[in-house]
């Protein structure tokens, strides 16, 4: 966590749980914890496979709920 920002730090896109990424994110989720309205960053060590749907999908939410996605 830094100042305006929580980086949730993951070996994978197959490692993210959206409910992990909830808890940053909004506000009706009970383990909702960023009441200072920190962007949320999600650093992933693995190359992102943009081949897979999956993690296409995963990425294209992510990037729709405001969560900067980095590799």
């Amino acid at each position: 966590m830094t100042q305006h920002q929580i980086i949730e730090f993951k070996k994978s896109m197959y490692a993210v749980k959206m409910d992990q990424i909830d808890k940053c994110i909004n506000p009706s989720s009970s383990s909702f914890f960023n009441y200072e309205g920190r962007e949320t960053v999600l650093y992933v060590d693995e190359i992102i496979d943009t081949s897979n749907p999956q993690t296409t999908k995963m990425n294209q939410e992510l990037n729709s709920k405001g969560v900067t996605v980095v590799n």
